[in-house]
């Protein structure tokens, strides 16, 4: 996986399904950020320990392969003050994100603007982007 974003804040998006990737994408860019998207956790662990940096990780709670609490586990021994984003369709979410210690969450199906405001909380030298009006 190519690092080397210059310019940039780097969010790392750990989903083994593209659906939303491109949402993500499109919402990252309106806050001057890049979203990487990581199908296989092995990769963006690795990226983490060969030196990128992310602002926060977005972590879907089922990932093939690998417990998210394993996961979550990984990347905080590396960068044990990352922001972590819970996502999942699944109701108990609130729950999760308690036990997990994440910054927040969201339940799938989200509306861009929430996502949004939340990522915008982790941005360096910025005020969070209110949903609404």
């Amino acid at each position: 996986m190519e690092h080397k974003i210059t310019g940039k804040n780097v969010i790392l998006y750990f989903n083994d399904a593209r659906d939303i990737a491109d949402f993500l994408h499109l919402a990252c860019a309106r806050l001057d950020c890049v979203v990487e998207f990581i199908e296989q956790p092995e990769v963006g662990v690795a990226a983490i320990r060969g030196g990128l940096h992310p602002i926060a990780v977005v972590v879907d709670v089922f990932m093939p392969r690998i417990r998210v609490e394993d996961l979550l586990a990984q990347i905080r021994a590396i960068i044990p003050e990352i922001p972590i984003l819970l996502v999942t369709a699944t109701p108990n979410i609130k729950e999760s994100a308690a036990r997990l210690h994440a910054a927040d969450y969201l339940q799938k199906p989200f509306e861009v603007d929430l996502f949004t405001e939340m990522v915008s909380k982790f941005l360096p030298s910025r005020q969070p982007v209110n949903a609404g009006p």
